[in-house]
């Protein structure tokens, strides 16, 4: 099993779901808050989607709102 990274998070869940809505800055701010709610220690790679055990969906877009209010 190999270890994820925050680039993982970011290129994988981020960028992903919020990169096209949002300016590099913003992603920043976001990675650093999705990174704060859900330490990387809580991040898995199932098959082939990230998941955390401290972040539902719900929870991720809350924090996604809260970095970019």
């Amino acid at each position: 099993m190999s270890t994820v990274t925050a680039s993982d998070i970011r290129t994988h869940v981020i960028e992903p779901t919020c990169g096209e809505h949002f300016t590099a800055m913003e992603l920043d701010a976001i990675e650093e808050a999705v990174l704060n709610a859900a330490p990387l220690s809580t991040w898995r790679l199932a098959g082939t989607n990230y998941t955390s055990s401290a972040l539902s969906v719900d929870e991720f877009w809350s924090v996604v709102e809260k970095a970019t209010a």
